[in-house]
């Protein structure tokens, strides 16, 4: 039996919510990588490049707070949003690797505290706030085609979890090894 005309956009919004969370954890995870690589990487430094990932996360979503709820065209701003964050997500792999050669910093040579706190920030937050910008508009587009209203938000967050474990375990077990 074919799906009712309301049914195949969430089925569509889903299957992008999945994609959603598969990507965001992917980027976290080549971009972890990558400055851990920038910072001769320890402990501490996973914890000040994924507080500067949370912080990106979170600054998108309140920005897209405001947006979406003036935005008349949110399936167009995701989809703009998205090319958007593919475009950025190698930009962001990219300057990490130039970044110790653009800044003059040697090779081999440690950066401080305040310089990995700031080089997080600044490389993460292109892509981190485009994704986060990603899932508000995302839950506005599930509230308005399928009529999910407040619970809307839930369905999208667990749908999006679903993708991230389902990206995790691509990404660990797929791509890493290649």
């Amino acid at each position: 039996m074919d799906a009712s005309p309301r049914e195949k956009p969430v089925r569509a919004l889903i299957l992008a919510v999945w994609v959603l969370g598969s990507s965001g954890i992917a980027a976290q995870t080549v971009l972890l990588r990558e400055l851990l690589v920038l910072f001769g990487g320890n402990e501490f430094s996973i914890g000040m490049i994924l507080g500067a990932w949370v912080i990106a996360e979170a600054a998108g979503a309140f920005l897209a707070g405001f947006w979406a709820r003036r935005a008349s065209h949110a399936a167009a701003v995701f989809i703009a949003l998205t090319a958007l964050f593919c475009i950025l997500f190698p930009a962001s792999i990219y300057a990490a690797r130039v970044f110790k050669i653009l800044a003059g910093i040697p090779q081999g040579m440690g950066v401080g505290l305040v310089t990995i706190v700031w080089t997080s920030l600044l490389l993460l937050l292109p892509t981190g706030l485009v994704h986060g910008l990603l899932f508000i508009f995302a839950c506005r587009l599930h509230a308005q085609t399928a009529s999910g209203g407040a619970g809307s938000t839930g369905r999208v967050y667990f749908q999006e979890t679903l993708g991230t474990i389902v990206g995790g375990l691509l990404a660990t077990y797929l791509f890493r090894p290649y």
